[in-house]
């Protein structure tokens, strides 16, 4: 991954308005960051670059529901990290919400956008109910974007049916 940035850079440096190698940087630099978390490692580096490198190609192709996407994909991740660490990940997950929110707004068929919506509203409920508030309208907003995600992509069903059934649960709506 190290020579395709050091590329991609090279090409920035020639050309800084072509929002493609602004995204395919961004994406590099995201999955260098997923990869540190599978690790175990620190992502924050990586997270961050990727969603510099996002917003540069956002602002240059506004209309990219796969931009919005994975950087918000990167927001969610680096606020799991931050809460993870004693932070408060609450500026992150919006932002990530707001991303994923125009990503579905955009593509409306992007059964993944509809699960990483549906992953900052979990995560989101999590963390209030550790809090001890109240959780039930981002639970709620969770399983919406999770049965939207389900129904564009029947695949994601049994990797979701634990956290749905949870959700439903802790909602009072008993399994489904």
């Amino acid at each position: 991954y190290g020579r395709a940035i050091a590329d991609l850079s090279e090409s920035l440096r020639r050309d800084p308005s072509d929002a493609g190698t602004w995204r395919t940087r961004g994406g590099t630099r995201v999955t260098l960051g997923l990869r540190a978390v599978e690790r175990g490692a620190d992502p924050t580096a990586d997270l961050e670059a990727g969603i510099a490198d996002l917003t540069a190609a956002a602002a240059r192709d506004p209309s990219s529901a796969w931009i919005l996407r994975i950087r918000g994909d990167a927001q969610l991740h680096l606020g799991r990290h931050e809460a993870g660490r004693g932070g408060d990940p609450e500026a992150r997950f919006a932002g990530a919400l707001a991303d994923l929110e125009r990503a579905v707004t955009l593509a409306p068929t992007d059964a993944a956008a509809w699960r990483s919506c549906g992953d900052v509203h979990y995560a989101r409920a999590e963390r209030t109910a550790r809090a001890g508030g109240a959780a039930d309208a981002d639970l709620r907003a969770a399983l919406t974007c999770y049965d939207r995600a389900i129904a564009l992509d029947p695949r994601l069903e049994p990797p979701l049916r634990a956290v749905r059934e949870f959700a439903r649960q802790t909602l009072g709506d008993g399994p489904k």
